[in-house]
């Protein structure tokens, strides 16, 4: 079964801790360091160690006995196993060797909450800008109605205007010609379609001018 392995150093999150068997690394700082040694005093500088991460190391990672730590830094939040194994001067590495679970907490942006609570941030935001976005074509919605309303009167202003002119004569203000045929021509179909008498009377203005 080979030389078993034993942790004599940890650090995790910049912080010294006790060998324990699971190891927690907090999210404010993901760092982790183990130093391990082999339970073999019958030569200890022929010691060989190999070390992996599992979850996250794709090999192993070989140590000589003057290098006897395992160091990760910013570790990605989740659940891992350290497994360390030793080989002494028959060159069996041990089995199963060291297994230290170790669980990265993840940062305070990272959790769940956190998360949540940027994203209904930044639908809030949205919907603000959508809000704003809003108001503001409103706002030019009502301005272009309320400038077309007031383009539409002054246009039928003008027509009036220019009805009244192409319909009075200038200097006395009453119907000229054009006006008096199209009166006479309406009276004269009036009169026919109700079976009316139709008259029209001439009068002479003597010194108009006075």
């Amino acid at each position: 079964r080979g030389t078993p392995v034993a942790v004599t150093r940890l650090v995790a999150g910049g912080a010294e801790l006790p060998p324990a068997r699971a190891v927690t690394v907090p999210g404010t700082d993901r760092g982790l360091s183990v130093e391990f040694a082999a339970l073999d005093y019958a030569a200890p500088g022929q010691q060989r160690y190999r070390f992996r991460l599992e979850g996250l190391d794709r090999g192993w990672t070989e140590r000589d006995a003057a290098a006897r730590v395992a160091t990760y830094a910013n570790l990605p939040p989740g659940d891992y196993t350290l497994r360390v194994q030793a080989a002494g001067r028959d060159g069996r590495w041990s089995e199963p060797g060291l297994s230290l679970p170790v669980e990265v907490l993840p940062a305070w942006h990272q959790t769940a909450w956190a998360r949540l609570a940027a994203a209904a941030a930044a639908l809030g935001g949205l919907a603000a800008v959508v809000r704003l976005r809003t108001r503001v074509l409103r706002r030019r919605q009502a301005e272009l109605e309320r400038e077309v309303a007031e383009r539409t009167r002054d246009l039928r202003d003008a027509n009036r205007r220019l009805e009244r002119l192409a319909a009075t004569d200038p200097l006395t203000g009453v119907l000229n010609r054009r006006s008096l045929m199209a009166a006479l021509d309406a009276e004269w179909e009036r009169a026919r379609r109700y079976g009316e008498p139709f008259a029209v009377l001439l009068v002479d203005l003597d010194h108009f001018k006075s």
